[in-house]
């Protein structure tokens, strides 16, 4: 009997130990790990923010990026809003995720931006060209005009004279 009683103090012992200890067993994000997720995700944020801004300054449809933005900036503020209140890993959840959301930004934004240089560079020429064609198209038109006035006023004094 003695060695069955030590046997299950040695196991309430065990499962004591285990149950105190589970917490730190379990993998969770700590207060630096989630601040350092939630300010790489708000770093993110702004720079996509720029990213989208220059597009935008070329002239380009950034309604889409915006709407990107706008998911992860809700990200965002949910992890803003967990860390706040202490449930780091949900704030570190969130931020990766916020990122996540922003991947391919810089290269979507780039191209719209080429895009939209592009087509005002197009449209810059097609001006131009079609400024110059015009001028000269009523230039010519009115010497041909000209001249054929001058032809028949031409035969008409002679015709007079």
């Amino acid at each position: 009997m003695r060695v069955r009683s030590v046997w299950f103090w040695f196991a309430g012992l065990a499962c004591v130990l285990l149950v105190a200890c589970a917490p730190s067993l379990v993998y969770g994000a700590d207060e630096y790990d989630a601040g350092l997720a939630v300010a790489s995700a708000e770093s993110r944020v702004a720079e996509c923010y720029n990213f989208a801004l220059e597009a935008e300054r070329a002239g380009a449809n950034i309604s889409e990026l915006l709407r990107v933005l706008n998911e992860a900036g809700g990200l965002l503020s949910k992890a803003e809003l967990a860390y706040g209140v202490g449930d780091y890993d949900s704030a570190a959840v969130y931020a990766a995720q916020s990122e996540g959301r922003l991947a391919g930004f810089e290269v979507q934004a780039q191209a719209l931006r080429d895009s939209a240089a592009w087509q005002r560079q197009l449209d810059l020429m097609v001006n131009v060209v079609g400024s110059a064609a015009g001028t000269v198209a009523v230039l010519v038109g009115g010497w041909l005009v000209w001249r054929f006035l001058k032809k028949k006023h031409g035969v008409a004094e002679a015709a007079a004279a």
